[in-house]
């Protein structure tokens, strides 16, 4: 009798060990896309766009969530680091009073859940804080990431005025590329007098271009 149940007690212990994995993993996954998410919003705030308009794909997030943590990894290891110390003296000088509270599964599930409201928090504020430094960098090196583009729209110049004058200026290269999607292209210009807060993006369609060319 002794060897069958020997033999059967590792397959619930190896099933639970998966499951904290798959949790684990499910929550850094999530974690990654709400803070690159978050990243994005606030960035393209900026250039008073929303993302429902910009159509940004969803694997987009998980990359501006690298950015982030990339950016901020020093912060995440030191408050790691703090976990674990805490943890350590914790299992060393706490009384055993405590240590037995602590053992309860309802008190354990509500600090987990601190945590991973922390993480959040801080995912939060990461990804909003490194939106507006990056901004404020390319602001103050003229946009340089972002590329000049020719553009020669379809059709006879409108009658409007201001669009036949966006028309003429369009080929000359002058505006950015901002974004491009599926079916838009976000352009911009960077004023004369170099002062971010008077950016004006235009929206493009692709049906209305009929030749672009992005510029070195």
């Amino acid at each position: 009798m002794p060897g069958p149940m020997s033999k059967s007690e590792p397959a619930p212990a190896g099933r639970a060990w998966l499951f904290d994995l798959a949790t684990v993993s499910t929550l850094l996954a999530a974690l990654l896309y709400a803070s690159g998410w978050t990243y994005a919003y606030h960035y393209f705030a900026h250039f008073k766009l929303g993302l429902l308009m910009l159509e940004i794909p969803t694997r987009h997030y998980f990359m501006y969530g690298l950015w982030v943590f990339k950016a901020w990894w020093w912060l995440w290891a030191m408050l790691y680091g703090l976990l674990v110390l805490a943890i350590a003296l914790w299992k060393r000088y706490a009384r055993p009073s405590w240590q037995g509270l602590a053992r309860r599964p309802l008190l354990t599930r509500q600090l987990q859940a601190m945590l991973v409201l922390l993480a959040f928090s801080l995912g939060w504020w990461t990804a909003s804080t490194q939106a507006q430094r990056y901004y404020l960098d390319q602001s103050r090196s003229g946009f340089d990431a972002y590329p000049h583009v020719r553009i020669w729209p379809k059709g006879p110049p409108p009658r409007d005025g201001r669009l036949r004058r966006l028309y003429a200026a369009l080929p000359e290269g002058e505006y950015r590329l901002l974004l491009q999607n599926s079916g838009k292209l976000f352009l911009f210009r960077v004023p004369e007098d170099g002062r971010p807060a008077h950016l004006a993006v235009v929206e493009l369609a692709l049906t209305q271009v009929e030749a672009l060319r992005v510029l070195p």
